[in-house]
C-alpha cells in the first residue's frame, strides 16, 4: 500500500470517522490488490478447489 492510497482514502473518509472504519477500510484495499495481483500472475484456485476450502471453512 502506498501513501497515495492512504491518503486517498483518508480524503474520501469525510471529516468525522471512527479509526476502526479507517482501518477496515485500508485492510479492504491491500486485500483487494492482493487478490488482482494474484489473478493477475494466475494464483488462483480452481472452482472446486474453491468449494473444498469453503467447506471446510464453512463447517
Amino acid at each position: 500500500m502506498t501513501r497515495e492510497d492512504v491518503n486517498i482514502s483518508l480524503e474520501q473518509m469525510g471529516e468525522n470517522f471512527a479509526i476502526d472504519d479507517f482501518i477496515d477500510r485500508l485492510i479492504f484495499i491491500e486485500n483487494v490488490k492482493e487478490g488482482l495481483n494474484d489473478s493477475n500472475n494466475k494464483i488462483v484456485f480452481s472452482e472446486q478447489e474453491a468449494e473444498n476450502q469453503l467447506s471446510k471453512w464453512l463447517k
